[in-house]
């Protein structure tokens, strides 16, 4: 069988799949370490990973820029810092904040 989509034409939808996938994770993080993750000019964040992504890629490359941007590197700041989690909040925040098409984030422990 062979199903066909259409591109996703829409940024805003691209920005609400983004954020709907990564509630996920806010969720786990919080249940786990008991951190709350918390942004800086989240739709922003989540439209330049959308941009990064591009329509051709569809949601798969959507998913896949997500990991790159934001997962595995706030993966990577949570593990070197799971002792110190607990009633606390990562702030995750544009790395460069007058240019989002650079499309890098950092993490700040609250």
């Amino acid at each position: 069988n062979i199903v066909a989509f259409n591109y996703i034409n829409d940024p805003e939808v691209f920005t609400n799949i983004a954020k709907l996938k990564f509630k996920t994770i806010e969720n786990f993080v919080e249940e786990r370490y008991g951190a709350k993750i918390i942004f800086e000019n989240e739709d922003e964040i989540f439209a330049s990973i959308g941009k990064k992504a591009g329509i051709r890629n569809g949601g798969r490359g959507l998913l896949n820029v997500m990991e790159t941007v934001i997962i595995n590197p706030l993966s990577e700041f949570i593990f070197e810092r799971s002792n110190m989690l607990r009633n606390r909040q990562i702030m995750i925040k544009p790395l460069f904040p007058d240019s989002f098409e650079r499309c890098e984030v950092e993490f700040e422990l609250k």
